[in-house]
C-alpha cells in the first residue's frame, strides 16, 4: 500500500498545475458550515466556467449519500463527472469548521469531467494519503498563499 500512495502521490505533484490554481484557492473563508463553503467554493469553480449551476446539487447528492469528510478534512465531489474542466477548489481554515460531527480544516472540492475518471481516483486517494497526516495538515492549516500550499506539497511529495 505504500508504494501505492507514493505512486498516486507522484501524480499529485506531476498533476499539480492540471488541477490547482489560484483563483481556485480560498483562504481563510469567513464561511461557518458546510453550506457556506461548499456555496463559496462552488461559486469559484462556476465563475471560472469549470462548473454547470447544478453542479452543487449534485455535490448534495453525493454529501446526503455519504459523508465525504474524513478525520480533518473533506473531499466533497459530484455525484455525476459533469464538469466542463476537471479542477479542484480549495478552502483552508485555521479556526476549521464543522461538518458532519468533524471538525474540518481543509476543503477539497473536486469538479471532475468524464475524461478524467482515472485521475479522480488517484487524485482521491493522495489527497486522502497526504493530508490524514496530522504533520502535513498542520503545516496547510498555517500556510498564507497557494504558493505556501503548493510547495508543502513539493517538499513532501519527491519524485
Amino acid at each position: 500500500a505504500c508504494m501505492r500512495s507514493r505512486y498516486t502521490n507522484q501524480k499529485l505533484r506531476q498533476n499539480f498545475h492540471l488541477f490547482f490554481e489560484k483563483d481556485l484557492f480560498v483562504l481563510n473563508p469567513a464561511a461557518e458550515s458546510r453550506s457556506q463553503i461548499l456555496a463559496q467554493l462552488h461559486e469559484v469553480l462556476y465563475k471560472k466556467n469549470y462548473v454547470n449551476e447544478n453542479f452543487l446539487e449534485n455535490v448534495y447528492r453525493r454529501e446526503h449519500a455519504a459523508t465525504t469528510a474524513f478525520a480533518n478534512i473533506a473531499i466533497p465531489h459530484a455525484v455525476e463527472m459533469d464538469a466542463i474542466k476537471t479542477s479542484v477548489a480549495v478552502a483552508i481554515s485555521r479556526r476549521g469548521f464543522e461538518w458532519d460531527g468533524h471538525t474540518v480544516y481543509l476543503v477539497f472540492l473536486l469538479a471532475i469531467n468524464k475524461a478524467d475518471k482515472k485521475a479522480f481516483r488517484e487524485l482521491y486517494e493522495s489527497l486522502i494519503s497526504l493530508f490524514g497526516e496530522d504533520s502535513i495538515l498542520n503545516e496547510v492549516r498555517g500556510c498564507d498563499s497557494f504558493e505556501d500550499f503548493e510547495r508543502i506539497i513539493y517538499t513532501h511529495v519527491r519524485d
